[in-house]
């Protein structure tokens, strides 16, 4: 996985996508949070290429 602070498509836009949470929980102990996260990351990034 990329951890590169945006993305640039070939088309040659560029999105800078943050999706944070916080937690009292470790994120060891709730391994599908992460996922998630990084799904909810994908659909808006693929939201603002639409726009």
């Amino acid at each position: 996985m990329s951890r590169r602070p945006f993305l640039e498509h070939a088309d040659g836009q560029t999105f800078a996508v943050a999706v944070l949470t916080e937690s009292s929980v470790p994120a060891s102990a709730q391994p599908g949070a992460e996922a998630l996260m990084s799904e909810v990351a994908r659909r808006l990034r693929d939201h603002l290429r639409q726009l």
